[in-house]
């Protein structure tokens, strides 16, 4: 008998490993399955108004964000494609291809995003059960999202769409 099943010459790390990008990748491709319907006119245009993507090779991922209001850029001209994205900004980004849902009144907020830019994405998640905090009380909104943290909201958010298949 196996002391931890699966993980037999390390097949079972690389099988979870694979499990783990097609999740991703699943959920990533029935986003924009989702969202090839809600395309508002005025944000085509305003992708051409970012002055720091040249030849990003992200340019069409990028092009894809702006046009489906996923993104909206830095502030003026700029998209700023090399800014690590913080756990604020993942977040809105998951509400905006959710279709921003409203959250209810009744989910209690962390205290360092009552009056944060994403308070709303950030309470919707919560209830959402797609994030914890970084303790009970706290968010830390503007710290930057690492891999793992990526990949717990994601699942989290493949959970909560099979639950309501």
């Amino acid at each position: 008998m196996e002391k931890y099943p699966g993980l037999i010459y390390g097949i079972g790390l690389r099988r979870r490993e694979h499990t783990m990008k097609k999740l991703i990748s699943s959920v990533l491709a029935l986003a924009l399955v989702f969202t090839m319907l809600i395309m508002p006119a005025s944000a085509a245009s305003k992708f051409d108004t970012f002055t720091d993507i040249g030849s990003s090779p992200y340019k069409d991922a990028i092009r894809y964000c702006v046009e489906h209001n996923y993104m909206g850029g830095t502030g003026g001209t700029k998209f700023s494609p090399r800014l690590t994205v913080n756990r604020a900004t993942m977040i809105q980004i998951i509400w905006s291809i959710m279709g921003r849902p409203e959250p209810s009144e009744d989910v209690v907020q962390f205290e360092d995003s009552v009056n944060h830019w994403a308070k709303k994405p950030i309470k919707w998640a919560r209830e959402s059960k797609i994030v914890a905090g970084t303790s009970k009380t706290t968010f830390s909104p503007n710290s930057p999202v690492i891999r793992a943290q990526a990949a717990v909201m994601l699942r989290a958010l493949a959970k909560q769409d099979d639950s309501n298949s």
